[in-house]
């Protein structure tokens, strides 16, 4: 008979517990948790928004710093244009290693000085008039120029020799072989030729384009080096963390609560902007931020779609056990 009442005694307990929950309540209607369950977990919470906005700024902010390397892109072409086979990861050494280097510096200022005065820009002493275009020989070992400027009509209006070097040498013996094609130097030569309508000061300097170049050519575009460069959730990470901390400190949350809370909101932003990550280092570019987003927004929404799962299974066994309770007290009359 104890143990009976004992049980009578808890199962109407869990019954009038239930019966407050599910019943009307100051003008509510019936099953308010179960509603405020469907509202709460059918759109994004505060916290999940604000923590998609900063994975997304993130996302964005590392992308664009990768997108601006330390070297310059035109450098890395010149490297290789004039080098198809160099291996990033392994640079050759020696002659072979300087062999590299100057002919991707030579290159390198054929592209600089042609971008240049396609740009409108000043080289020297030379600006093209309107309509004016700057073209780069088509062959590696073009004899004689390595410039064609050609007027609007598509005419050769003149031939320039571009010569990256800073030996002297070098310009003299241009200037024997091709007296009427004038050159272009760099400023530690040019200035020592005379004649300036034969040498032509690029104001730009040896030392540069070689620093350049071989910055460009200590940059290796690999798939981890990429992923590394876009990768770092800290920012992320930092605003949880000072997010949760704020609740424990006016109350709103407990420690364990706030923790649990942080674990995983980090969880979800370290993947989504890994993701974000993988899809940079494979050449996606900007498309690292959509993807970083819309992978935090599946998260966010299986996240939801599992607790809601939870208070499913709590309230189907509860309205269970209530059931099995009601049967039981039907028999007992």
């Amino acid at each position: 008979m104890t143990r009976n009442s004992g049980h009578d005694h808890s199962a109407i307990e869990l019954l009038k517990a239930t019966k407050e929950r599910h019943n009307p309540q100051d003008g509510k209607p019936g099953f308010v948790h179960w509603l405020d369950a469907v509202k709460r977990y059918t759109g994004f919470s505060k916290a999940a928004l604000f923590d998609i906005a900063c994975d997304a700024a993130n996302i964005t902010c590392k992308t664009i710093l990768a997108e601006n390397p330390e070297y310059d892109p035109l450098a890395r072409q010149a490297l290789l244009d004039t080098n198809p086979n160099f291996d990033f990861s392994n640079p050759p050494s020696g002659e072979q290693l300087q062999g590299a280097l100057n002919a991707a510096k030579g290159k390198y200022f054929e592209y600089l000085v042609v971008d240049r005065l396609n740009q409108g820009e000043r080289v020297g002493d030379i600006v093209l008039p309107r309509g004016f275009k700057a073209f780069i020989a088509d062959s590696l070992n073009q004899p004689g120029w390595d410039i064609r400027i050609v007027d609007p009509s598509g005419q050769t209006a003149e031939y320039l020799q571009l010569k990256a070097t800073d030996s002297l040498s070098y310009v003299k013996d241009a200037i024997e072989r091709y007296p009427d094609i004038r050159i272009m130097a760099t400023n530690e030569v040019a200035d020592t030729v005379s004649g300036a309508e034969i040498a032509i000061d690029s104001d730009l300097s040896d030392d540069w384009l070689s620093g350049s170049v071989q910055r460009a050519m200590q940059a290796d575009d690999s798939f981890a080096d990429l992923f590394v460069e876009s990768f770092s959730p800290i920012m992320s990470l930092a605003m949880i963390a000072c997010t949760e901390g704020m609740q424990v400190l006016v109350s709103r949350k407990s420690v364990n609560n706030a923790f649990a809370s942080a674990v995983s909101r980090s969880g979800k932003s370290i993947t989504s902007q890994a993701v974000g990550a993988t899809v940079y280092a494979c050449g996606g570019g900007l498309l690292s931020v959509p993807a970083g987003v819309f992978t935090r927004m599946v998260l966010e929404r299986l996240d939801d779609l599992n607790v809601a799962s939870e208070i499913i299974i709590r309230s189907r066994v509860e309205m269970v056990q209530l059931r099995l309770f009601q049967q039981e007290q039907l028999l007992l009359r």
